[in-house]
Parts: structure tokens; C-alpha cells; sequence
């Protein structure tokens, strides 16, 4: 599987996804180094990400909502979090869009069992996703860096 390094994905971002805000450039080519080359495309080709001032929460806003982009909207407060938390948080929202997700408010809450489950089920598909992209980003670079260490190709 192809990735990207981290200044391939600053560099292909140029400032536009991220709208021009650097910190949020470099966290997001910190993270995206974790999944496969063809979802950073996807999201690339397809997202916008946002971070909106202190005290607002993130999510993922579908093109229905707006028009041709995708809204990943991440909080503020991100900036102040863990690493992994960090790299949590944001392939958890890449992982709705890749999947196709609603988002919250699409939900009918009135309906309460139907609607909960069907929440409660993306919500464990994107973490089964974010758990694989995890394990297979982790494999690769734990392979890359064993064959580097042995002096094996």
C-alpha cells in the first residue's frame, strides 16, 4: 500500500484545503501520513478542513449540506491535545466521509431507537476503519524501519 510522507501531503495541500490556517496544515499532514495515498486523494479532491474559533465543537458536514466540498470542522481546542488523541480525532471525521456517513444532525432524534442504532453502528464502523488504518500504517513503517535496521531490503 502507497502513502505519502508528511511534506507530500503539505506540499499537495498547498493551503487550500486547510484554508490557509498553518497550524491546521501541518496537523493535518501530521495525521494523514497514517492512511493510504487513494484516501488522502478522496479527501483532498473532496474536503475542505475548518477550525473554528475556542470553545466550538468539530464535525463532519456531507456535501449535501453545502454543495460540491465536504466539511471537516475540527475544534480549536485540538491544537492543545495529545498526539494521538489528535491523530484520533481527526481520521475519526476523515473516516464518516470516507464511509459515507450522516452526519448528527441528518439524524431524526424523535425517533430515537431507529435512529440511535443506526448512529451507534456508523460509529462503530469508523473506528473499526480508523483502528485498520492504524494497524496498517503501523505495520508498514514498523516493516520499513525493521528492514532499515537489519541492513536487509
Amino acid at each position: 500500500m502507497r502513502y505519502y510522507s508528511q511534506m507530500d501531503i503539505y506540499d499537495l495541500d498547498g493551503g487550500i484545503v486547510t484554508l490557509r490556517c498553518e497550524p491546521l496544515r501541518i496537523l493535518i499532514s501530521k495525521v494523514l501520513v497514517r492512511v493510504p495515498a487513494r484516501v488522502v486523494d478522496y479527501v483532498f479532491d473532496n474536503c475542505f478542513f475548518v477550525m473554528p474559533e475556542s470553545g466550538e465543537r468539530g464535525c463532519y458536514l456531507p456535501n449535501s449540506l453545502i454543495g460540491k466540498k465536504n466539511i471537516i470542522a475540527l475544534p480549536h481546542s485540538l491544537l492543545h491535545e495529545s498526539e494521538g488523541d489528535q491523530i484520533e480525532k481527526i481520521l475519526h471525521k476523515i473516516g464518516h466521509f470516507s464511509l459515507e456517513h450522516k452526519a448528527p444532525y441528518e439524524f431524526s432524534w424523535e425517533q430515537n431507537d431507529k435512529h440511535k442504532e443506526e448512529y451507534d453502528e456508523q460509529e462503530q464502523q469508523v473506528n473499526a476503519l480508523v483502528k485498520q488504518w492504524l494497524e496498517a500504517w503501523q505495520t508498514q513503517h514498523t516493516d520499513e524501519h525493521s528492514g532499515d535496521a537489519s541492513g536487509m531490503e
